[in-house]
């Protein structure tokens, strides 16, 4: 893995969130031309934008990504025991000057309802604890038609919830966004933008099919153009 590139990638990726001219940023990729999807790249002061249905050039990365998420859950469930993982959690709030960089382990357990869950020895290590998969609450409902063939719309509805399902490519690897959005003053905005890494077979890796090499929480800090992040990352 080119850790260098990633980390340059995971860098754009927080900087969009902080420029209205995102997509300008991401016209700097020599290779865009190349790269199918759409990251879809919000601010935290931009409202939702209109559900649309998956182009043919997203469903390619979708289908890969979801098929992947599903080799994995399949596998873990064959075998039947936790996996721990060496991770490193690069983190930095509202308050901080600095990002801090912390590094330990994490289990994956395998539930009895088929749900995937992350749990760490070491409770000051900032982790979410859900795991990515095709039966994730945030992309059954979309990895289940993307699987089956069929488009999906990228928007889903739960209450005065939206989400917004996003895949793209850059030249490592191929990425899946999920921004969540809550009712403000009758306008749909931001609070949580993930975006994630997904080893698949377009990935130069071998190994890990399914696994998340990175996952990026971005979250608004109030009162401030500033954001809080999460960056967990497989070692």
């Amino acid at each position: 893995m080119k850790l260098g590139h990633l980390k340059k990638t995971i860098y754009l990726s927080q900087l969009c969130l902080l420029l209205t001219s995102c997509g300008e940023l991401l016209d700097l990729d020599s290779d865009k031309q190349e790269l199918l999807g759409n990251p879809n790249s919000y601010t935290f002061l931009e409202p939702i934008r209109a559900s649309k249905t998956l182009t043919e050039g997203e469903m390619v990365v979708a289908k890969r990504i979801c098929d992947s998420l599903k080799q994995k859950r399949e596998l873990l469930a064959v075998q039947g025991r936790p996996l721990t993982l060496n991770l490193s959690v690069k983190s930095k709030d509202c308050s901080s000057q600095a990002e801090e960089e912390q590094r330990g382990q994490a289990t994956i357990n395998y539930t009895r309802n088929g749900d995937l869950s992350l749990s760490v020895s070491d409770r000051n290590l900032p982790v979410e604890n859900d795991v990515l998969s095709d039966k994730h609450p945030r992309l059954e409902s979309i990895c289940n038609s993307v699987i089956a063939g069929s488009s999906p719309q990228n928007t889903i509805s739960d209450g005065d919830l939206r989400y917004q399902i996003s895949f793209y490519q850059t030249t490592t690897y191929e990425w899946i966004q999920i921004a969540e959005f809550t009712n403000v003053d009758n306008r749909f905005m931001p609070y949580l933008i993930e975006r994630s890494a997904i080893i698949t077979s377009y990935s130069r890796e071998t190994g890990g099919v399914g696994y998340a090499r990175s996952r990026t929480f971005n979250r608004p800090c109030q009162g401030s153009l500033q954001t809080q992040y999460v960056i967990q990352e497989i070692l």
